[in-house]
Order: C-alpha cells, then sequence, then structure tokens
C-alpha cells in the first residue's frame, strides 16, 4: 500500500493525541471523542468503492498527425489504480495509469471510438471516447497541428508562407 506524506502525517497526529490523550487514564482505554473523530476522518479518501464518473471534457477529439497533442486529462470519482483501452489507442498515443492520454500521433485514422476503462481494487468504470487523427490543411485560415500561421491561402510573400511555417 503506498503512503503519502499526508497519510504518514495523519497518522504520526494520531500516534500523538492518541499517547497524548491516553495519559492519566486509569485503564488507558479510554479513547478522546477528538481522537476518534480524527481517525474516522483521516480514512473517508481511503474508502473501500470502485472509481465511478469517468469522462474526459473536449470529447470527440482531434489529434494532428506528426504534432503533439495536450493532455487530455479526465475527471473520475475516487481513486484509480489502472487505466486502459478496449483496443489500442492510434499509433503514437498513449494512455498512463491515472488515464491521462497523452503522445504524438503518427499516422491518419478516421474518428474510431475506444472504451476508457479506470479501476482500483474494489471494481472500475469506463467511458467511450472518439478519436480522429488527420493533417493539418495549410491554406484554411485555422493553425492547426505542426502550423505556426496560416492566413488561407498557400502563397509566399504574404504574412504566412505557403507551408505555414512561418513567414
Amino acid at each position: 500500500m503506498r503512503y503519502t506524506v499526508l497519510n504518514i502525517f495523519i497518522f504520526s497526529f494520531v500516534i500523538l493525541f492518541g499517547v497524548l490523550g491516553c495519559l492519566g487514564k486509569e485503564n488507558g482505554n479510554d479513547l478522546p471523542v477528538d481522537l476518534v473523530t480524527l481517525i474516522s476522518a483521516s480514512n473517508a479518501t481511503n474508502s473501500a468503492t470502485p472509481p465511478s464518473n469517468l469522462s474526459y471534457a473536449g470529447n470527440p477529439f482531434v489529434f494532428f498527425r506528426n504534432a503533439a497533442i495536450s493532455a487530455k486529462i479526465p475527471t473520475f470519482t475516487g481513486r484509480v489504480e489502472s487505466c486502459k483501452s478496449n483496443v489500442t489507442l492510434p499509433a503514437g498515443i498513449s494512455i498512463g495509469n491515472t488515464c491521462n492520454i497523452t503522445g504524438t500521433a503518427t499516422a491518419n485514422q478516421s474518428a474510431t471510438n475506444y472504451t476508457i476503462s479506470a479501476t482500483n481494487s474494489f471494481g472500475s468504470t469506463s467511458t467511450t471516447i472518439s478519436i480522429q487523427v488527420k493533417d493539418s490543411v495549410c491554406g484554411n485560415g485555422v493553425i492547426e497541428g505542426n502550423e505556426v500561421c496560416d492566413d488561407s491561402n498557400t502563397f509566399n510573400g504574404d504574412s504566412c508562407n505557403s507551408t505555414c511555417s512561418g513567414t
């Protein structure tokens, strides 16, 4: 089991007040009410429940080939220990243990649905996302992919060059 600094602090705090609260007690069995309340509150985040409500803002996603994506960070309730997709994500894209999706797509693909599952030792939750990978289009007036400019044409000598990589 992994212990965070907060868990260690709370445990130390509980031990300290447990010892201080029991000093002077004749039988040592009477725990102060404040100590019992503190122990109950410190266990609230470690409840034995599966994760729930997994979702990704911005779904469906359009990624541009050979351009790093901004990390897709999900929201969920509870604790997540591992994540997986029902099918392999696009080439160059990966999913981490907390369901963050990162990487650089390396091949075009049409919109494809993926079921993402978040799991802990008590169960799992899932959601479906859609990912399309395509090339950016220079000259369409929208900066996308690795473009640094796009002035709605592919002429040199104006505010953006013909490959949308600068002036």
